[in-house]
């Protein structure tokens, strides 16, 4: 378990803006490398460890993105302030007094904070306001916008929460990035299992990138592998909180969960519904293993799954995630007992991925 822990330590202290992803995507080249001979990287940046079937049937995608939301600089002002602009769904209300890193051209991150303005300051009607991020602000130290370009910073740099991790009790982490890194871990857990037990059927991991952004770029490797139906690893919505326990929702510690719905419907009317016949196996081999699980239904939210199901002649797609507190912050919260479940359904769900199966739906 230390060594699992290691992984995802080293996985959510990375910087990999949406965009931006190359920390990450080194880091599981090198690992996906232990466990197979055939490793690539496409144009967009997708990469896949391809585990070739020892007999013809169903190829099945499993894929989590690796980049993670937050701020890229649109301006500089001339005492050496950077402004930003958001990329991804980045809450307002928790920016001010947020320590970040900005990327250099070089590669190195240099550390900042978003300013807050002195409490002592602050006139009353201010106190409990959010501040639109468009009047923030960061401060790296700097006292000139000359300065600001001798450490390598420009428009366009990138800038994500800064990193931290937390071991909690009861085994509960808390760091930045879970979402998604934890779904990065868990591909490189499941790549370990697929070179000690090579699957019966091809299996193809993906670590993908820009989920953050606009959730497409998942889609690319879909439409070069072409697979048969796909796993998508991301988080679940909890609501095992006080805030949000009247939602009866999933909880950390739980268990996996499977998706039965999940709809954007804010600037995409997109989501997916999981092909019945998927779902229906996962949820055969789930009982038939003792894997206790959680059942999803998500408004509000969807994954790159969602993109992925429209590719070729159609996917057949499926959610499978692990629950997370605090979803989008610089401290998200999950039960690594969760994530270990779901990667163990996911082999039994490939075991039984058998040539039988038709994932061709019925016209009545």
């Amino acid at each position: 378990m230390e060594d699992i822990k290691k992984q995802l330590r080293e996985l959510t202290e990375l910087s990999a803006l949406a965009g931006f992803e190359t920390p990450v995507a080194q880091y599981m080249i090198r690992e996906l490398e232990q466990c197979s001979d055939d490793v690539s990287v496409d144009t967009l940046g997708n990469v896949t460890a391809v585990f070739p079937g020892r007999a013809p049937g169903p190829s099945c995608m499993v894929f989590s993105h690796m980049d993670e939301l937050g701020m890229i600089v649109s301006d500089i002002e001339p005492d050496g302030y950077l402004r930003f602009e958001r990329v991804g769904g980045l809450p307002e209300k928790v920016l001010p007094a947020t320590a970040v890193n900005i990327r250099s051209q070089a590669g190195d991150l240099i550390p900042g904070i978003v300013a807050v303005k002195s409490h002592h300051a602050t006139p009353p009607e201010e106190k409990y306001k959010v501040i639109p991020y468009r009047e923030l602000f960061i401060d790296i130290g700097a006292v000139s916008d000359d300065d600001v370009e001798a450490m390598g910073i420009g428009i366009g740099s990138p800038i994500t929460y800064m990193g931290g991790f937390l071991e909690l009790a009861n085994g509960r982490i808390a760091a930045k990035t879970l979402d998604n890194r934890g779904g990065c871990l868990g591909l490189l857990l499941l790549a370990q299992i697929l070179k000690e037990r090579p699957p019966q059927h091809t299996v193809y991991i993906v670590a993908s990138v820009q989920e953050e952004f606009n959730l497409r770029g998942a889609m690319v490797a879909a439409q070069r592998l072409r697979p048969d139906c796909a796993i998508c690893y991301d988080l679940a919505l909890t609501g095992d909180t006080p805030d949000l326990r009247k939602n009866k929702g999933i909880r950390v510690g739980g268990g996996p969960s499977v998706s039965h719905f999940s709809f954007h419907g804010r600037g995409t009317l997109n989501g997916l519904i999981p092909h019945p016949t998927l779902l229906k196996l996962a949820q055969d081999t789930a009982h038939e293993q003792g894997i206790q699980y959680q059942n999803s239904v998500m408004m509000g939210g969807l994954t790159d799954a969602s993109y992925v199901q429209l590719t070729g002649d159609g996917v057949a797609c499926i959610d499978l995630q692990f629950p997370v507190r605090y979803t989008h912050t610089p401290w998200e919260l999950m039960d690594l007992n969760d994530l270990l479940e779901m990667v163990r359904w996911t082999e039994y769900l490939l075991q039984a991925l058998n040539p039988d199966i038709t994932f061709q739906r019925s016209s009545l």
